[in-house]
């Protein structure tokens, strides 16, 4: 009986899959991104989260689309860090030290511990880590899409470059991110930007709200 009941439910979803698919896209969009399962933490202040040397900050990256990111400067200058403007931070990105783009994962937000994880990690070992959230995770707004993660991700990048001067800027995908971190490095290749990147496939002192 038991046997039964099963297969008929294993029939009855097989069919019904591809309806509910194709009447309900939202449904594929949260089955690959998972973007409302979250940490309810106040993602305006880092600080509270262990990372006293970060900054959160918000850019647009296209109409109607602003996403939150926090910059954590290298561990050696959390002392000169504390009570800083977004502008210090801005300009500290060319101060040298190589800068980590971390792109995470589906699920959750930047304020996932494996993410603080990174960022200290990253800071400790005397690098800059920029950690965003697309668009729809987090505090960004916005819904993701494959097209719109890139755009969020080329757009931070170049951000990042502009302010860097000669460092080294890294970008890291983990997970998820890996697809999104190999299309923003061939957009930046077929853009023609003459930068040294380096791309791995595999994270408050002040509050600026949107």
């Amino acid at each position: 009986m038991w046997v039964k009941r099963g297969l008929i439910a294993l029939c009855t979803l097989y069919v019904a899959t591809p309806f509910v698919l194709r009447f309900f896209p939202g449904v594929i969009q949260y089955l690959v991104y998972k973007h409302a399962i979250t940490y309810f933490v106040d993602l305006r202040r880092p600080s509270d989260l262990g990372l006293n040397h970060t900054v959160n900050m918000y850019l647009t990256s296209e109409a109607g689309v602003t996403l939150g990111v926090w910059h954590t400067v290298p561990e050696q200058k959390w002392k000169e860090a504390q009570g800083k403007s977004l502008a210090w931070y801005e300009q500290s990105l060319g101060d040298g030290s190589p800068v980590f783009i971390y792109l995470h994962g589906n699920m959750g937000n930047r304020a996932a511990p494996h993410r603080l994880g990174v960022a200290n990690v990253l800071s400790a070992l005397g690098y800059h880590a920029v950690v965003m959230d697309y668009r729809g995770f987090g505090d960004s707004t916005g819904e993701p899409t494959q097209v719109g993660l890139i755009t969020d991700a080329l757009y931070l990048y170049h951000w990042v470059r502009a302010r860097s001067k000669g460092s080294l800027v890294i970008i890291w995908g983990h997970s998820l991110g890996t697809v999104v971190a190999t299309n923003t490095a061939v957009k930046v290749q077929e853009q023609g930007r003459k930068y040294y990147t380096t791309l791995l496939g595999i994270s408050k002192v002040e509050n600026v709200s949107p």
